[in-house]
């Protein structure tokens, strides 16, 4: 027969407070232990997660450079290709749907821009935004938008989808101008003299909006310089 704990004698019982006191001391440790163990894990888990988040950061930085990187090369091909050959003679059709040639449009030094239906509006639309502040600046009449829609209704929509404020002179043409056959779809700005020779080539990309607007700054620059020498 077991003795009950309260009649045990003092010896037995200082024994007994002394063994909970290691079994408490034990449980301690090892509850410390499996404290630290489960912070590991996740200190880990949050490492390994990091790592995921910066490689895929990393990997779309570099998606994003190559892009670049290409618009760079195709923009190169363009004024090798392009610069100081003339556009042809096009049909254009304007916001009323009368026919036009792009002689009679172009019967001075313009700034073209020719973009597709096909193309990217994410490209095209906020430049056509910055056209809308440089002809405050050079004048609406030196500025010629020309897109490329199939059909007279998809242009009739695109026109409807401007802002209120773009009173640009926009036409529609229903044939690529192939200044780069290979690549049709892109916006391009250029400038083109009387005689529709082009120069001064650019792509409006999504990626490359800095050269966008350094370009539209030469614009500027150029047909102020130009205005200003006839005046003299």
């Amino acid at each position: 027969m077991t003795t009950p704990y309260y009649l045990e004698s003092k010896s037995k019982i200082f024994k007994r407070i002394i063994s909970w006191k290691d079994k408490s001391y034990s449980w301690q440790h090892c509850h410390s232990h499996w404290s630290s163990l489960v912070y590991d894990i996740h200190s880990k888990r949050i490492i390994i997660k990091n790592y995921k988040n910066q490689n895929e950061e990393l990997q779309n930085l570099n998606a994003e450079q190559s892009y670049v990187l290409e618009n760079i090369t195709i923009l190169s091909k363009l004024q090798h290709f392009a610069e100081g050959h003339n556009l042809e003679n096009y049909t254009l059709y304007t916001t009323d749907g009368d026919s036009c040639e792009l002689k009679d449009v172009c019967k001075g030094e313009k700034l073209i821009y020719y973009f597709s239906e096909q193309g990217c509006q994410v490209c095209y639309q906020p430049f056509l935004k910055k056209l809308v502040e440089l002809s405050k600046k050079i004048g609406k009449e030196h500025i010629v938008v020309i897109g490329k829609f199939e059909e007279r209704r998809s242009f009739k929509l695109f026109l409807q989808d401007l802002t209120p404020n773009n009173d640009l002179t926009i036409y529609q043409t229903k044939t690529e101008f192939n200044i780069y056959p290979e690549y049709n779809e892109y916006a391009l700005a250029f400038q083109v003299t009387k005689d529709l020779a082009i120069n001064n080539i650019c792509i409006t990309d999504k990626s490359n909006t800095e050269l966008s607007a350094d370009y539209l700054k030469l614009i500027e620059k150029k047909f102020n310089n130009s205005t200003s020498s006839q005046v003299e």
